[in-house]
Formats: C-alpha cells, structure tokens, sequence
C-alpha cells in the first residue's frame, strides 16, 4: 500500500528555499538536506518506489503547497539527497486546506518531513485528493510518451485488451496532434473539439472490417444513375480524401462559393461554362451534390466533375484529367461567386484514426500504398515515394502532416495476425489495465472496496488460467470496473465481465471455466446472485 508524506523544500534549513524549488519544479524532483544517518534523512531513504509526496512548508493554518508527485527512483545518496517523481503536479494554485484535525494539528512547529495517515479523517482526504491529481497526471505523462512516439513514427497501433481505453485514448492524442493542448480540458470539451475537427475534416475516423477494401478506404468505381443513364465514376475513399486535404495545408472559402453555385445551377438544365480553353461546356447537380458534365453542341453527357477534384484544382492539386473542365469552374468560382485565394496553413497536422485496424486485410485495403505511409517516404523528404493510382491514375504521395492511429484487440482470436510487413510500419504501444484509474472513479469507499476485490480475483484467475498469452494482453480493462451511477458492479460482472472472460475459456485463451467449482447445473436464480461473491472468494488472494 502506499504511503503519503508531507517534504519541505527548506533543503539546507536557513529559509532559503527558492532555487531548490527551482530546481525540483525542472527536474520533477523532491529533495532533503538531512542524511540518511540522521531520522529525518532515514525517512527520506526509506520512502519507496510508488509513495506519494506533498512538498510543502509551514504550520497547517498557513502551509504554502507547492507541488506532489509520485516516487520513481531510489534515494541518490548524494548531497541534496534526491529523489525522482512521476505524475508531478504543480499545486501553487491548488485550494488544499490543512487544519487542527490534521497531523500535528495547531502547533506551530513541524516536521521537515512527515507522514499523512489514512486512518485520520483529515489526512486520509488529502491523500484521495492528491492520489487522484498525481495518478491523472501520471495517465497524462503515459499519453505523452504515446504522443512523442507517434510524432516521429508517425504511424502507431494502440493494442491491449478490451475495456484498456483504446479508442478513448485516440481522442486526445488526436487533438494534440492538432495543436490543441489537452492538459486543462474537461472530456466534454475535448469531445467538442474532436468533433468540430471531425466535421472540418482535420481528423477522420474508420472502423475495419472483414469486407473492407482498396476501393472503399483508397479510391474505386462506384455506378451512378443519371437520368436513367448508368455511368461509373471514380469515388474517393476516406484514405485519399484525408491525404489530399493534409496535402493542401490551407482554408479557404471554397465550400460557401462552390454552395452559391450549386444553388443557381440548380434553376438550369444546363448551366453554362467556359473552359480554360474558351470552349462552352454544361454542368447540372446529380444527387450527390458533384456536377454532372455535358459537352458538345449536343449537351453529351460525358462523366462527373466532383466537387472534391474542383477543389484540388483550386488548391493547385487537381487530377490530370479534365484539367480544362475543373479550371473553368474555379474560374468561375473566382470570377462571379466571390473565391478568395487559399491561406496556407504551414503547421496544420491532420489525424486518420482506424479502429479495430487488424479485423480488416491490412496489405488488400492499402494495397501499393502501404510503403508510402512510412515516415521516409513521405511528401518532402529524402527518399519520397509516390504511385499510380489504380483507377484515376494520378500521382499519389502522402504527406508528412497525416498521423495514422489504428487500435487493435490483443485478445481477438478471430481475425488474422498483422504480417511482419505491416507491423515495420506502425509502432505499437500497449495500453494495460490499471487498476488506479478506475479506483479514482469512486467516491464511496465500500464501493471502491468491492470492485477492488472483484479486479483482483479477475487479475489472478487470469494469471492461473492463462495458456500462451501475456497477463498485460488479457486482463480485462479497468473501465469495466469504474463506478457508473446507472449500473451495479454486480450487473457489470453479469452482463460484461463474465461474459468476457467466459469468451476466454471459449477460444482457449484460458484453460479453465471462470465458474469452474463454483456452478452447478441445478443452480437456481439465488444460487446463481452469488458467483461473482464466490468467484471473489475463490480467487482473490491478493486483499
């Protein structure tokens, strides 16, 4: 169990306290000038990997908080003796109150080092609070590391077992990939953030399946019915649209200017335009909202100019096909609907997330463009790669901007396995259970005390049941044991926990039955409320 202590930064025990604070907030660090010789020191030496630090100054009434964090380092045993923090957080502006029920209550004199007790009412609150802000922090600095990673690699796989927060976690890392600084936000903010990106394209989001191909996710064929004639045009997949926006790097009015002209093109048949050749082509809007192009003096229906190629070709992008007919419309975007010229966005990041990545064929949904995600061979670097498209044969790169971010199920049997060509490509980083986020979403104590106990004896029936997997790759996730004020623990056990690890048995991940020794086949619906108790009892050795 951890313990709790209370440090004061007065390291040479003059009142000079101001650069070794300094120091401690750069390096996240917690110093003492005692040794470990003397008791104070010996406190200081003894605290251990995992306990928790208030570094602060002065009597209760008044005590100046400064920061807290986790211990993560052995004593250094040299002059200022210091020790490594985790999940540090700075509390200056933090409202922590001490008062006479606290240890060492009204006395003026305290202690340059001393420990909070779970058993005092008072302590045992500000140890919650500051277990609550350091464990967040340390989730935080957790999600960072994720961050750094995916900035370089630029393409990462989230992996672990179901209920981790895999899919959770791509929100955040997202936005900070976007520039939006996640450190102060609520989750409902993020989540308002996430979507207004979402909506303007910024990030984009798909789900793999078995199904999936490179006509869907990249580009292909799609029939059109247009005036009971059937034509097939080239239809951009999610992949496609995304690199091409992350291409342009900039905002424009183009969506408003191109709405204005969809709008009075709708009163026409056929509403006219002049190439940038000067030759008078014809356009209409079919269904979804792209032009439909007829040329000629016979008005010949001849294919789909897309709102999507128009807009490259604004951007200086377009495709090499129809270069006339697309220009003709951004000219006349330009020259009676009001087109500004783009802004270019030097620094704007875009973010692909794929969920459930490995339940789709990775190498038949990217096809040739596999290698070109590699962050060498991106647009603008040294070894920079680019392809053919299949279908509109254009020249295709992906920028260096674009993230890619799949989330994968270690514990899903019923797809196949990445290939070791993909797996060069993607960084994978694991998300484990962690008990401490769920205990953190408890405010009752019996509570927090039951589910505990349930995360345990799960915890151990997997590490004594488990065949050819890693415990990290199969505990079930701490969100199914987080406090939710419209479900019971015991509805969660029935309707999520056991079913999963039931799954487990089932797929031979786990050698033997969750309820093995604890059903009966004559076990009535009163029998039955008591599994999760027995299985509690049968398992949890740890509490």
């Amino acid at each position: 169990m951890s313990r709790y202590y209370v440090i004061s930064p007065n390291v040479e025990n003059d009142g000079n306290i101001q650069d070794y604070l300094e120091q401690m907030f750069q390096t996240h660090t917690i110093m003492m000038g005692w040794s470990p010789q003397e008791h104070k020191g010996k406190m200081f030496d003894e605290m251990q990997i995992g306990d928790y630090v208030i570094c602060a100054r002065g009597a209760n009434k008044n005590k100046q908080i400064f920061f807290a964090g986790m211990v993560s380092s052995e004593n250094s045993h040299d002059w200022p003796y210091t020790r490594k923090l985790t999940g540090f957080v700075d509390l200056g502006k933090e409202k922590i109150e001490f008062g006479n029920n606290n240890a060492f209550g009204s006395s003026a004199r305290i202690p340059a080092i001393y420990e909070l007790k779970k058993d005092n009412e008072a302590d045992y609150e500000i140890c919650k609070y500051i277990k609550l802000k350091v464990d967040a922090m340390i989730s935080k600095e957790n999600l960072y590391a994720i961050i750094d990673v995916l900035k370089t690699k630029k393409n990462i796989i989230l992996q672990g077992a179901p209920g981790t927060g895999k899919t959770y976690s791509t929100i955040e890392i997202a936005l900070n990939i976007c520039g939006v600084n996640t450190l102060s936000l609520s989750r409902e903010d993020m989540i308002k953030i996430y979507n207004d990106l979402n909506q303007k394209g910024q990030i984009a989001f798909s789900t793999f399946h078995q199904t999936m191909d490179y006509d869907d996710f990249i580009e292909g064929l799609k029939p059109q019915l247009e005036n009971g004639q059937v034509t097939y045009d080239i239809e951009d997949g999610i992949f496609k649209k995304i690199c091409q926006d992350a291409s342009i790097k900039g905002d424009s009015n183009f969506d408003e200017c191109y709405d204005k002209l969809l709008a009075e093109i709708q009163n026409t048949d056929f509403y006219p335009i002049k190439s940038s050749g000067g030759a008078i082509f014809h356009v209409a809007v079919n269904s979804k909202q792209n032009l439909t192009l007829y040329t000629g003096k016979e008005k010949k229906m001849n294919g789909v100019l897309t709102k999507e190629n128009i807009r490259l070709e604004y951007f200086g992008h377009g495709p090499k096909y129809w270069v006339g007919y697309n220009k003709g419309v951004v000219n006349k975007l330009y020259a009676d609907f009001g087109l500004k010229s783009p802004v270019l966005c030097k620094d704007k990041n875009y973010v692909l997330i794929i969920d459930e990545i490995n339940r789709g064929n990775i190498s038949k949904i990217f096809g040739e463009l596999i290698t070109l995600i590699e962050s060498d061979k991106r647009e603008g670097k040294t070894n920079c790669i680019s392809a053919k498209l299949s279908y509109s044969k254009m020249d295709f790169s992906v920028p260096d901007n674009l993230y890619i971010i799949g989330t994968m199920n270690t514990t899903d049997r019923s797809v196949g396995n990445i290939d070791y060509a993909i797996r060069r490509r993607f960084a994978f980083c694991t998300l484990e259970s962690l008990w401490e986020v769920a205990e953190n979403s408890y405010s009752d104590d019996a509570q927090k005390d039951e589910a505990k106990k349930l995360y345990l004896a799960v915890q151990n029936y997997i590490k004594q049941s488990a065949v050819d997997m890693d415990y990290e790759d199969l505990m079930v996730g701490h969100s199914y044991f987080m406090y939710k004020e419209e479900e019971s623990l015991e509805q969660r056990w029935k309707f999520e926990i056991l079913p999963l690890l039931n799954e487990y048995y089932k797929d031979g991940i786990c050698c033997k039955s969750p309820l093995e020794d604890i059903r009966k086949k004559s076990d009535g619906k009163e029998e039955k409320s008591l599994y999760m108790q027995k299985f509690i009892e049968k398992y949890n050795t740890d509490y």
